[in-house]
């Protein structure tokens, strides 16, 4: 695959996340902060913003992480908010860093979806 297709796909991708989100893709350059920004929260002021990563796929310890807690979470009733954490080891001048991971589909259920354009 060429790098311009690529290219092209990524932009697609935060075009993409961006109608799901309800935010707004930002062009190259028009992130005025520090760090990289693809989406935006459309509502004033904004309360998120967003990076975006297209890949092929997802390595599979979160995939079998996701689904082992949204079997658990969802189960429940009410059902629970299924949160995957990554915690990271730390290492020589490195800091353990935790992470969380969420479906989409598990945010929209916790938070409300936003109408697809």
């Amino acid at each position: 695959m060429s790098r311009k297709s690529t290219v092209a796909q990524s932009k697609q991708a935060e075009r993409e996340v961006a109608a799901l989100m309800g935010g707004q893709r930002l062009h190259a350059g028009e992130w005025h902060g520090p760090g990289d920004v693809d989406v935006i929260d459309k509502d004033s002021p904004a309360v998120w913003v967003a990076q975006v990563k297209h890949r092929a796929a997802v390595p599979g310890y979160i995939l079998k992480g996701l689904r082992q807690i949204q079997e658990a979470a969802l189960s429940e009733r009410p059902p629970y908010i299924p949160l995957l954490v990554i915690k990271t080891k730390p290492g020589r001048g490195k800091d353990s860093r935790t992470f969380v991971v969420m479906e989409a589909e598990d945010w929209f259920e916790a938070y409300g979806r936003y109408p697809t354009r």
